[in-house]
């Protein structure tokens, strides 16, 4: 009889199609009846129950075995047959946790085997030959090179680098042969690797302007930090001669070499044959190869044979082309690798557990070395970033920058510099100006920036008034996002602006510069009132717009406004400000109005530099008595013409 939790972990080949037990593709148990089931002798359900208890309550994401029992268990196989024979090794089974009370989920494990036996009487297992003992061992190298090979030569949908060689790259050497900086011709054509790492606060070995002599003439492999050493070790064993690593190939200590490198890094990382990830080293100095050891699988008892249980790697693994999912570890939350792993066609990642793939056309790891049947959704996702269609490039612009800008740095002037490859790459689909981290086809929408968290402690302040201008999310040291609002009613546009002196301050075509919006528009006059913004109207009525965080909105339908910076309020009393109305839109089934809150510098000449964003719906009418007359509320339609004709100025300003 079959196991009603777990179908036995029986694949299937039924009525013309792949099924799991019966005719399901996955099935739904709590973990106190798949417990029940393995009390009655399920072998499957008390290898998978013992993966959950070990697992979990080992952890402090379900702590409570109490709590666990409440657990739902979602058993997810996914399975590949030729005809109707079942493909050995292209199985993944995936069970989830979710809470009780909903969906949500909680982790994935990955159950597996490496034993033939244990696979025939449970093909819903992922086969998993023996992993390899490290990226060194006889088995990491054939496997990189497998999977490198097999991209290069049999994936007609990932780019062929051109491999011409940037301005300096490391002449790997070979045992006998120490590595050397090397400056090839402009037009010298050869394979090589780039370096995506984590500096961290260790030491690292520089090219300076005085020590470019020294490297050109070559050093010591010892004399590298440990990441980049090991970088240099294994790029010999993919029998790649040349190695590109920043802190080397760009002369550190000289500016104009510094901006015209970083503003190539579109065409270093897109032309590398292949990069190498450090995904779990802090720093240069932890390594490439961080030791492996049994804490990434757990095995379990089975009488048949053995079976491994582990976190599922595969959460986050995506192809290297999507910015909206990358890799998880330590290299994810850098600024400057977003760009450095989103460009790279083919990327080689060494974590602390085994070594990863992914391009553009498939992802794997030695788990499951070959899985483009796994990930179909998420590679034509990824491939989507060159279809060049406008709105879906702006969005997916949009969410670049959400990401981008959640990323640590240690220096803020890089923002702009460590976004300008990928800027440079979507203006292939995108054929209009870049001001600053703006494109201008989109200029009105992409002015409804906020901070996500401007009242942090750890939110910088503004960057100098060269780097960017007011405008431009470029100009806040933070966490932004951009105003998502309906597609449909699309937002109604309350103003224009469009910009003619746009100046960059760098030989970077993407990076830092200075301009003007010239804007017309409706202005609501404000004060500023301990923090908040206020509208006073002459006939004495208030409306508050309070100082909020954006992930802390204490009622979303009550005015806010959120500053663009840490402590900007508490230098505003006393200060001319007004609301620069921006979008009508939907929100919730109801009308809400969003805008820029300004601060005027220049009362002559009408100029403006922007200090915030606020947000409010349209209130229920209500007839407020100031003086026995009867007022229209702010944001309620006390008349047929809007608030912002109603209440606010048109005019024609200047925002720097």
């Amino acid at each position: 009889m079959v196991c009603i939790n777990c179908r036995d972990l029986k694949l299937s080949y039924r009525n013309g199609s792949p099924c799991f037990g019966e005719n399901s593709w996955s099935t739904f148990c709590t973990f106190s009846d798949l417990a029940a089931t393995a009390k009655l002798g399920c072998l499957s359900c008390q290898f998978i129950r013992d993966g959950l208890e070990n697992m979990y309550t080992s952890t402090s994401i379900i702590a409570d075995r109490e709590l666990l029992k409440l657990t739902k268990v979602h058993l997810i196989p996914s399975f590949n047959f030729e005809g109707s024979t079942l493909q050995k090794r292209q199985q993944s089974l995936l069970v989830q946790a979710q809470w009780a009370g909903g969906d949500a989920e909680i982790d994935s494990l990955q159950f597996y085997t490496d034993d033939d036996k244990v696979w025939e009487s449970f093909s819903a297992l992922n086969y998993v030959p023996q992993h390899s003992s490290g990226p060194l061992s006889p088995q990491g190298i054939a496997q990189a090179k497998q999977w490198l090979e097999q991209c290069l030569n049999s994936h007609p949908n990932c780019p062929k680098p051109q491999q011409t060689l940037p301005t300096r790259v490391i002449a790997v050497g070979d045992s006998n042969t120490e590595p050397k900086l090397y400056e090839p011709a402009s037009d010298e054509n050869e394979a090589y690797v780039a370096l995506s790492y984590c500096w961290g606060m260790t030491r690292t070995l520089l090219t300076t302007q005085s020590t470019l002599p020294h490297r050109k003439a070559g050093f010591a492999l010892s004399d590298l930090p440990r990441t980049c050493r090991e970088a240099v070790i294994f790029a010999r064993q993919l029998d790649i001669k040349y190695l590109w690593i920043d802190s080397l190939c760009i002369i550190q200590d000289s500016p104009s070499d510094w901006e015209r490198e970083s503003a190539r890094m579109c065409s270093i990382y897109e032309n590398a044959s292949v990069t190498f990830a450090a995904v779990d080293s802090p720093d240069s100095d932890t390594g490439l190869f961080i030791t492996w050891d049994g804490s990434r699988s757990v095995q379990l008892q089975c009488p048949v044979g053995p079976v491994y249980v582990r976190r599922d790697l595969h959460r986050g693994l995506v192809p290297v082309s999507s910015t909206d999912r990358l890799e998880a570890g330590v290299l994810s939350t850098r600024g400057w690798t977003m760009q450095e792993i989103s460009l790279s066609p083919r990327v080689l990642k060494f974590s602390g557990r085994e070594l990863l793939w992914s391009c553009g056309s498939e992802n794997a790891c030695e788990c499951s070395p070959s899985n483009e049947s796994l990930f179909d959704d998420a590679v034509s996702d990824g491939a989507s970033m060159t279809v060049g269609n406008t709105s879906l490039e702006l969005k997916r612009w949009k969410g670049m920058v959400d990401e981008f800008s959640a990323r640590k740095f240690t220096y803020q002037t890089d923002r702009l510099p460590a976004l300008s490859g990928l800027a440079a790459r979507m203006q292939r689909s995108l054929p209009h100006r870049y001001m600053c981290g703006i494109w201008e086809v989109d200029l009105v929408e992409q002015l409804q920036w906020y901070l996500i968290d401007s009242l942090a402690s750890n939110t910088l302040g503004s960057l100098d008034d060269k780097y960017a201008p007011s405008w431009s999310w470029a100009s806040a040291g933070g966490h932004v996002r951009f105003r998502n609002t309906a597609d449909y009613p699309p937002p109604e546009k309350l103003y224009t602006a469009e910009c003619s002196n746009f100046q960059l301050n760098s030989v970077n075509e993407y990076g830092p510069g200075q301009g003007s919006l010239a804007v017309e528009g409706f202005l609501l006059p404000l004060t500023c009132e301990q923090g908040d913004v206020v509208y006073r109207s002459e006939a004495g009525s208030m409306h508050q717009f309070r100082q909020e965080s954006f992930n802390a909105i204490s009622n979303p339908s009550s005015p806010f406004w959120i500053p663009d910076r840490r402590a900007e309020a508490g230098q505003l009393r006393g200060t001319r400000l007004s609301l620069l109305f921006a979008t009508q839109f939907l929100r919730d089934q109801e009308f809400a109005v969003n805008g820029l809150v300004l601060e005027q510098i220049d009362a002559t000449a009408s100029t403006f530099r922007r200090i915030g964003y606020a947000e409010t719906t349209f209130q229920p009418l209500r007839k407020h008595r100031v003086s026995g007359s009867l007022l229209p509320r702010l944001f309620t339609r006390a008349s047929k013409s809007p608030v912002w004709e109603l209440l606010g100025q048109k005019r024609n300003i200047t925002i720097v």
